[in-house]
């Protein structure tokens, strides 16, 4: 970066960078979970904050594509996903026994953990209240993230941000 004016210039600059840096490694990310490289080098490979992002990219998307399969088919589409979660989650737990002295690997694998762990929490709701649209109340209530044109946007009932490149675990469910 070229330090040639005033310090708002040059932060405006250095948030710029970031930013797009973190952009650039989330849609990397996701190609490389469509891609089914495994999970372990995914997490091993990118930051904390891309790693949960993705992932709640990744499953918002799997969820609407879900809501938009016949009735019928959307709760034993659910419990699949459910299923899925579940193994995933005790997946990276296995994963975090050999990271217990890498501190940055570790945290990161806490993080999917929690952030899977909130989804399937949300996934368990949308089952138990036989939830078939996306219309419903559980599901537009919670914290979705959705990419359109190369930008990232969080989203909430009728509210719709572009991502601001804050860390946010823990953030699935804001309005009860």
């Amino acid at each position: 970066l070229m330090l040639d004016g005033s310090l708002e210039k040059i932060l405006k600059k250095i948030e710029f960078s970031i930013h797009e840096s973190i952009r650039s490694e989330t849609i990397r990310s996701l190609q490389m979970f469509a891609d089914r490289k495994g999970n372990r080098s995914f997490f091993k490979e990118f930051c904390t904050q891309v790693a949960e992002l993705s992932i709640r990219l990744l499953l918002t998307t799997l969820v609407e594509e879900i809501f938009r399969e016949q009735e019928e088919e959307c709760i034993p589409r659910l419990c699949t996903l459910r299923e899925d979660l579940d193994k995933f989650t005790e997946e990276l737990k296995y994963y975090m026994t050999s990271y217990r002295n890498r501190p940055r690997e570790l945290h990161t694998y806490q993080v999917g953990i929690t952030t899977i762990g909130s989804y399937r929490n949300l996934v368990r709701r949308l089952i138990s209240m036989r939830v078939t649209s996306g219309d419903h109340w559980e599901w537009d209530s919670s914290l979705r993230y959705y990419i359109r044109d190369d930008r990232i946007f969080a989203k909430m009932l009728d509210a719709e941000r572009e991502y601001g490149y804050e860390f946010c675990t823990q953030g699935s469910r804001l309005v009860h």
